[in-house]
């Protein structure tokens, strides 16, 4: 009931006062690590209050906070707050001169440096996170160049300020390039039904249909039904 007002209301002062009442409920006492959780869960509440006010929401919650690398509750606030941003922050005024240097092909040095000159994203690993989000998210919109988009994570990954964003950018390229059409397959080793150790490499050159399944699952029985067609 409290989602469906903040949502349709866009009732901040109630998210505030859910707020408090957990607070009040769960006290986080010294414990800096719960702090920073209960301050990202309250993030999620006061982002379905303040959908028009994603700046606002932004300077609130995260540009003065450092990326929490291994905090779950973080990544949660994080990527709701942060999907398809290019779509947001090119429309925005602040990221007018963003978009131009985006569109005219600036390197990734460039594009951080006027990233840098809004107060949202003075923080490096915040910039950083932000970009390979959106860099992420555009690659799929089938609007941008993808080549671009991998340059500019390459790029990253050589000159990003945190180590952590380097790594989070090459983690991102092996992701957005794996299985794609005319890319190597990953090397698979599996047993046949005599116990023999079978690998893909052995078929190099030739059609290999692939499939994981479950026997008691029925989508996957009419697969199974498929493959007997195909060996046929």
């Amino acid at each position: 009931a409290y989602a469906m007002t903040l949502f349709n209301q866009h009732n901040s002062p109630l998210a505030k006062r859910v707020c408090e009442q957990l607070d009040s409920i769960h006290p986080s006492g010294s414990d800096s690590f719960f702090i920073a959780h209960k301050h990202f869960r309250a993030s999620r509440l006061y982002a379905l209050a303040m959908r028009r006010l994603k700046r606002q929401h932004i300077n609130r919650f995260f540009s003065n906070e450092p990326v929490r690398y291994r905090m779950p509750a973080y990544w949660d606030s994080f990527n709701e707050t942060f999907k398809d941003f290019f779509a947001y922050y090119f429309q925005s005024p602040s990221g007018k001169r963003f978009r131009m240097a985006f569109n005219e092909g600036a390197p990734y040095d460039s594009l951080s440096l006027i990233m840098k000159n809004d107060t949202l994203f003075t923080r490096d690993d915040l910039r950083e996170t932000v970009m390979i989000r959106a860099l992420y998210d555009a690659y799929y919109t089938g609007i941008y160049d993808e080549k671009r988009i991998n340059d500019l994570l390459t790029q990253m990954t050589e000159r990003a300020q945190c180590h952590q964003t380097r790594h989070l950018a090459r983690r991102i390229i092996d992701r957005i390039n794996r299985l794609k059409t005319g890319t190597i397959a990953p090397p698979l080793e599996a047993l046949n039904t005599n116990g023999k150790i079978i690998s893909l490499a052995d078929f190099r050159g030739k059609f290999v249909y692939l499939n994981f399944m479950h026997t008691q699952n029925y989508a996957c029985k009419k697969q199974l039904q498929a493959l007997a067609a195909i060996a046929r």
